[in-house]
């Protein structure tokens, strides 16, 4: 498949290029690479809003790799991704873009140090004229086999659906909402990938980090929203605040009528799982793990009796069961280090469970 022409050397035009600060692009997150052949020539990122590509070009003269980096719409992905338009219209169609010089063998979405932040420059590209000789292709599709990341396969257009809700809401309640909403929307995205494939490896090494308290529960269902393409990000078209009202939002349905129909579940068997959850909780402070971080330990290296891990085991197995989430718990388990981890990640989930159901017990959320 043709793409970027390469070239040893950028051949700077001054009225065409202008140095900027590395900081217009220090919040992007990886997300998956797009096109691969004997590495990354096409790689998807998100900031708060928006997808990014990174198109590989070149070496510049230090030895730096060239990457083109610019913003692309839900709708030029998917019509990309769909093999509707070729890689070169969705370059052309920006007039936000940018040439990232970056260390060879940087990898994708490790954290830099500050020398390596150093070691990095921007340039904006002020006219097209600049990046001539390394536009893709006239005839620059999508290719399917040159990309193991991501499938299109299954579900991964973004449509729009409407969450129903009622009463009288404040700011504090619409906080509350969007925050556990997008939480448990991002559980149920990265436990079941329908369009990145290689996500259960990214929890897996969430898993694997230092797990204690709270705040680390906190950090892993942030860290899964952040594994999420804007593509597939919970986007709000419009809001109708009247009895009853809805939040039309912009995302995959499945994935967000999971997260409503699980708080309906919850709603349904809250006797039963209120009383599985106090024999976790229990459980883990009585067994003396509650507060300890055992994200490297397999199960038989924890410091707990056998009937103590089949105990934990049988909980949770009741647990999901009630709750009907097996599939998402054994993915889970699957990237987890341990039995206690799981624990501790499933009672997390439930709180924000429960959190929803509440609003729809309250009907606000109807």
């Amino acid at each position: 498949m043709p793409l970027a022409k390469k070239h040893r050397a950028i051949r700077k035009v001054p009225s065409t290029l202008e140095r900027v600060s590395v900081s217009h692009i220090q919040g992007h997150q990886f997300i998956c690479d797009v096109l691969y052949l004997e590495g990354p020539i096409l790689s998807l990122y998100r900031d708060t809003h928006r997808n990014w590509l990174y198109l590989w070009c070149d070496k510049d003269q230090w030895d730096r790799e060239v990457l083109l980096v610019f913003p692309v719409s839900r709708r030029q992905l998917v019509d990309y991704l769909n093999a509707s338009v070729p890689l070169r219209t969705l370059v052309l169609a920006k007039n936000e873009k940018y040439l990232l010089h970056r260390p060879i063998g940087e990898l994708e979405g490790q954290d830099l140090n500050e020398q390596q932040l150093a070691n990095r420059f921007l340039q904006k590209v002020l006219s097209d004229s600049a990046i001539a000789e390394y536009l893709p292709e006239k005839d620059s599709f999508f290719d399917t086999s040159l990309s193991p990341d991501i499938t299109t396969a299954e579900e991964f257009i973004p449509t729009a659906f409407d969450v129903h809700i009622d009463n009288r809401w404040f700011f504090g309640d619409l906080d509350k909402f969007s925050r556990v909403y997008s939480q448990i929307y991002a559980f149920f995205y990265c436990s079941r990938p329908q369009f990145v494939t290689n996500l259960s490896e990214r929890v897996r090494n969430y898993l694997h980090s230092p797990w204690t308290g709270g705040f680390s529960r906190v950090n892993l269902f942030e860290a899964m929203k952040k594994c999420i393409p804007s593509l597939h990000d919970l986007e709000i078209r419009e809001i109708t605040y009247a009895s009853p009202g809805s939040i039309t939002i912009e995302a995959l349905p499945s994935v967000g009528d999971s997260v409503l129909e699980v708080g309906r579940r919850y709603l349904k068997c809250e006797e039963d799982a209120s009383e599985i959850e106090r024999k976790l909780r229990q459980a883990l402070s009585s067994f003396r793990v509650a507060k300890l971080d055992l994200s490297s330990k397999s199960d038989s290296e924890l410091p707990l009796r056998p009937e103590n891990t089949q105990f934990l085991q049988k909980y949770c197995d009741e647990l999901v069961k009630v709750l009907e989430i097996k599939e998402e718990f054994l993915s889970l388990n699957a990237s987890s280090p341990n039995i206690v981890v799981s624990t501790k990640v499933l009672l997390a989930l439930v709180l924000r469970i429960r959190r929803i159901a509440q609003l729809q017990s309250r009907g606000f959320l109807t």
